[in-house]
């Protein structure tokens, strides 16, 4: 009979387990998926980085403190392509880029969800082995945009919904 209950209940845990699990599964795909619902759509942003710029002056080195000023647009298509256009500007110094590249006819620029982070999500713009960037969303219409790679930048994007979905 004892072993007959602790069978009994270890099939029951066993069972528990496994329920457990795919309730998780479930769970984490509807948020992940409603989450990315958030992101669909056309985006503005601005933002400021405070940054130091090492440079040679003959033998001599010398840091030079910039702001720059950061634009984006940005569409995240719910097929996962985007368009995205950045653009900063700091004193005499001009970067630009846009995806999918205009000078490459045809190319095709992606998004994903990488994973969930407590404090957002974490998207990655380009190909597989494109930057990726912390998307806090302020609400559902509002959200900051900073890239997980220092080397990538350290300056916050605040981007606002630009039109409908």
């Amino acid at each position: 009979m004892r072993t007959r209950s602790r069978l009994l209940v270890r099939v029951v845990g066993v069972l528990a387990v496994v329920a457990v699990g795919v309730i998780g599964v479930v769970l984490y795909a509807n948020l992940r998926n409603r989450a990315s619902d958030w992101l669909v759509g056309s985006w503005e942003g601005q933002g400021l980085e405070r940054s130091n710029m090492e440079v040679a002056v003959g033998e001599k080195k010398a840091s030079i403190a910039l702001s720059t000023r950061i634009s984006a647009t940005t569409t995240f298509h719910a097929d996962g392509t985007l368009n995205h256009s950045f653009k900063a500007e700091a004193e005499g110094f001009r970067f630009a880029y846009t995806l999918p590249d205009p000078a490459k006819p045809g190319e095709v620029a992606k998004w994903a969800i990488i994973r969930s982070d407590r404090n957002g999500l974490v998207v990655r713009l380009g190909d597989p082995d494109g930057p990726e960037y912390l998307a806090a969303f302020r609400d559902r219409d509002t959200f900051a945009m900073t890239p997980l790679d220092p080397a990538k930048g350290m300056g916050t994007i605040l981007f606002r919904r630009a039109g409908g979905r």
